[in-house]
């Protein structure tokens, strides 16, 4: 019998690249994760499509997380939560799936960011850079192996005044709060938790 366990999530930014010499979604993340707890992995991901689809799958398998939330930083007054990542060139070949869904309640995802105070809007492309193909990885991984559950990628703005690291992280910690509390312990679910 599986002893009981809180759900594990993974979190992950990217790094900085170009003119961009902080990321707000690295900045970001590694505030929630810090006021979220134990149980949420962070990780931080290169800016580059093979490295980061590598890196990102060595930290599924290694933690076996229960969901996953990959932020990226994309310019726009608001934040995205995106539903749809589609296939580069540089990752799979002519057999595997040209678009993935995401899989994460967007109503849920919708009341968080509006009670952090935060603009955002439903996307249906991810764009054409690496924070699209590093969510189709994880959405590829996921189709293949069962898990994640839950897998979703939320672009963030650049830093600024309105949108300050403190504040985006408080709308990836409360996206992350509640699905944290609707989700069953591994004893629930049956699921068997990967050795250390």
């Amino acid at each position: 019998m599986n002893a009981a366990r809180k759900p594990v999530i993974l979190l992950t930014g990217f790094e900085p690249f170009g003119s961009h010499r902080r990321n707000s979604s690295w900045e970001a993340a590694r505030i929630a994760a810090r006021r979220l707890g134990a149980d949420v992995v962070l990780a931080r991901l290169p800016v580059d499509h093979v490295r980061a689809a590598q890196a990102l799958t060595a930290l599924l398998v290694r933690h076996h997380p229960d969901a996953c939330l990959l932020t990226g930083l994309a310019a726009g007054p608001r934040l995205r939560v995106e539903r749809v990542a589609r296939r580069h060139r540089t990752l799979g070949g002519p057999d595997v799936p040209a678009r993935l869904h995401g899989d994460w309640p967007v109503s849920e995802s919708g009341l968080a960011l509006r009670l952090a105070k935060l603009p955002f809007r439903i996307s249906h492309s991810a764009g054409h850079y690496v924070c699209n193909s590093t969510y189709w990885a994880l959405l590829n991984f996921r189709m293949n192996h069962g898990w994640p559950r839950y897998a979703a990628f939320l672009h963030v703005p650049p830093l600024s005044r309105r949108f300050t690291a403190k504040a985006l992280a408080h709308g990836m910690e409360e996206i992350l709060r509640r699905r944290r509390a609707l989700m069953p312990t591994a004893s629930e679910t049956g699921r068997s938790i990967p050795p250390g």
